[in-house]
């Protein structure tokens, strides 16, 4: 790729600019394949230079300016912190006769990591209270459950480090209270994963990140760290130097402590290989299925390893591996393909938890370890089940027929269930007090998309809301990655709704709801057939009389940041306000920083030719025209987010200000010490969704006083 260097026209914009980073005068042309294309703010991809930290500073001030003017605002941050400020837990582990899990509760800025025993005594391990910056990310329990591996990252960083906690030890602090001691031992350089523990407690293997100094991707190799020695020292268990466009999403110890089983996506796909590691002979076994397919790891129940897999089941199937044959390649379909898409399963001792996605709602169903069903379970809901990861349960003896899963929709937040096996019936274990969620209404619409396929949509608002007149409206959509996005609780739209909004959450192609051919339909070169769904969403609610374009506002994250960039480009007259969070904007240059090479298997290549060509098409950043009336927009960002950095958001906005050819704000937020989407206080997130709000009312011209 060649670059050239232009000269920018002067415009007012670019003066404001200019006063900003003087330093900067000219643009760059990049060569893509014989194409010219100009980057006139190419130099904000140094987002450490003293040039961008002075224009995103001043970016800063004008929409902290743009907010400090609205009055009402006080008065929403009320409103989003009574939804906001609630008790949260996370699924629990089960150690023994002790459950390990994370706990916020009111008016707690962090979770917390909370140990309680078999009479409902509760001792905090990991007292996050007063920590500014850090925030945990995951924990692992020893096989004897004698020390806790736990992770940290600062300021919401994807990379985490790990610590060690001797859960028998205790020292007194000044104070007289017992803590339990920590070990020297902290492990860097983790990315995406939790360290897993050797079943003789001595160590733990874990993916340690690297930077292959040929291309600058990150990568990952699997290493083994022995407690109490430096982590110079770790031993180099499986090395990916050999798959230079691999990437490692699953690793487990067999129970035996004979195997290593991980699976490395190759090529930029979604699909992955699966490889056994005798952790005797440190012998390799490839498992060289006839086809390319995704192997996703459930877990380890009597000598055999469980998979869901797409392996000629376009919906999934679950499988498993006899780990006592000789003959790795054969394996036996423990369930068969269904009508609608397996999205997961857990592993109990002698049952296995199903969920479906019926209808992009969450549907568990009980089978035996052969696959015969049972019954199902039955949920409050039309909403979203999140299960536990069977591999954490490092002894097969600790394995009951219990379960623990999480619940949630979009009036209900977060709620844990303790579901029993024997009796067929599932008990709250944990659930936050809120206002009564029958007092809303959701309903589950189909409507026909460019091509006419149908795309499945639900609308929430208040009972009682008068239809016949034209509603504030807030759509939200992602479509990527093979994700699905079933109904989920949301403080912001728990907040709109109660203004008299109404709530839409469109299930694009590109995710997971209906299988591989839903999420084929929306990548590589059938982007486009996302951002047309979405279009054909807002089109379908303005039709119906649910809003009107003046009253219509959209918003999405990170891949759903992209949609948001792409439809307000696209269709500027069909939305009145955009709201994208860490978005993805410039598709010539994402390849280029840190995990971005691996988006490839969605999004394409900018350095082929072909996908270059559909790629520069619809790439929100290059596709923003001269004298435009865009719509009002708020992007949001992180500093420290390193998955999606936060060049694509100061570009587009830098971009989408120079042309902006009317009074309709282009404002740029920037979350300071957070990262991508984890780790966020509740302040940061009170603060960042009252701003969203203020900003909805503002530009729809809501009427609070109601």
């Amino acid at each position: 790729m060649k670059i050239k260097k232009i000269i920018f026209k002067i415009t007012f914009s670019l003066l404001i600019s200019l006063l900003v980073s003087p330093f900067y005068i000219s643009a760059i042309q990049r060569d893509f394949h014989g194409t010219l294309v100009e980057d006139p703010y190419f130099w904000l991809e140094d987002m450490k230079s003293l040039e961008t930290q002075n224009w995103v500073d001043n970016q800063v001030k004008q929409t902290s300016n743009y907010f400090e003017n609205l009055a009402y605002r006080d008065n929403i941050k009320k409103a989003i912190t009574a939804k906001s400020n609630l008790e949260s837990f996370s699924i629990p582990l089960k150690k023994g006769n002790s459950l390990f899990f994370f706990m916020r509760d009111k008016d707690q800025e962090k979770f917390s990591l909370y140990m309680q025993d078999d009479l409902g005594n509760r001792k905090t391990l990991i007292d996050m209270s007063d920590s500014k910056n850090d925030s945990l990310t995951g924990v692992n329990i020893s096989p004897d459950g004698k020390i806790l591996a736990y992770g940290i990252s600062d300021s919401g960083s994807d990379s985490q480090t790990w610590k060690f906690l001797n859960l028998e030890t205790t020292d007194k602090t000044q104070n007289e209270h017992l803590q339990n001691e920590h070990f020297q031992d902290e492990l860097t350089n983790i990315k995406f994963s939790h360290p897993i523990w050797k079943k003789d407690n001595k160590g733990v293997y874990y993916f340690r990140l690297f930077k292959d100094e040929k291309d600058s991707k990150e990568h990952q190799d699997i290493y083994y760290h022995e407690l109490n020695d430096s982590q110079e020292n770790d031993k180099l268990i499986f090395d990916t130097t050999n798959y230079p466009n691999g990437l490692l999403d699953s690793y487990y110890i067999t129970l035996d402590n004979k195997f290593l089983m991980t699976t490395l996506r190759t090529s930029g796909s979604l699909n992955n290989t699966i490889f056994l590691i005798d952790l005797t002979t440190n012998h390799l076994t490839k498992i060289p299925y006839a086809k390319n397919a995704r192997f996703n790891f459930i877990g380890e129940n009597k000598k055999k390893l469980f998979f869901i897999t797409d392996l000629d089941a376009s919906n999934y199937r679950l499988i498993a591996i006899d780990l006592t044959s000789n003959d790795f390649n054969n394996f036996q379909e423990i369930v068969k393909e269904e009508k609608y898409v397996l999205s997961d399963a857990s592993l109990l001792k002698d049952r296995i938890v199903l969920e479906y996605l019926e209808n992009c709602c969450s549907k568990l169903k009980v089978c035996d370890l052969s696959g015969k069903y049972l019954n199902d379970i039955s949920l409050p809901n039309k909403g979203m089940v999140q299960l536990p990861f069977s591999s954490f349960d490092s002894s097969s003896d600790e394995i009951d027929n219990n379960l623990f899963f999480a619940y949630t929709d979009f009036t209900t937040p977060k709620s844990i269930f303790k579901y029993d096996i024997s009796n067929n019936t599932s008990n709250v274990f944990f659930q936050p007090s809120i206002k009564n969620s029958s007092t809303y209404l959701t309903k589950q619409v189909f409507f026909p998309s460019k091509d006419k396929t149908l795309i499945p949509m639900f609308i929430t608002y208040k009972k009682g809301l008068d239809l016949t007149k034209t509603n504030p409206a807030l759509m939200y959509g992602y479509g990527g990655f093979n994700i699905s996005i079933p109904p989920f609780y949301s403080p912001l739209a728990a907040a709109f709704l109660d203004l008299g909004g109404i709530y839409v959450s469109a299930n694009l192609r590109g995710g997971a709801e209906y299988g591989n051919a839903w999420h084929e339909e929306g990548t590589l070169d059938k982007k486009q057939n996302v951002f047309d769904d979405f279009i054909a969403a807002g089109e379908y609610l303005i039709k119906n009389g649910y809003t009107s374009s003046e009253k219509l506002a959209i918003s999405g994250a990170s891949n759903g940041g992209l949609l948001v960039g792409a439809c307000l480009i696209q269709r500027s007259d069909l939305f009145t306000a955009a709201i994208a969070k860490v978005g993805v904007f410039d598709m010539l240059q994402f390849h280029k920083f840190t995990i971005g090479w691996a988006w490839k298997c969605d999004y394409g290549d900018p350095e082929d030719p072909y996908d270059f060509s559909y790629l520069y098409k619809y790439s929100p950043y290059h596709n923003v025209k001269d004298n435009q009336n865009y719509p009002s927009t708020l992007l949001i960002t992180a500093d420290s987010d390193d998955r999606v950095v936060p060049m694509h958001s100061y570009k587009f906005a830098a971009r989408l200000q120079e042309v902006q050819n009317n009074s309709n704000p282009i404002l740029l937020r920037v979350n300071r010490n957070s990262g991508h989407s984890s780790g966020q206080s509740l302040i940061k997130s009170i603060e960042e969704n009252t701003d969203i709000l203020t900003f909805l009312i503002n530009e729809l011209k809501i009427d609070i006083e109601k």
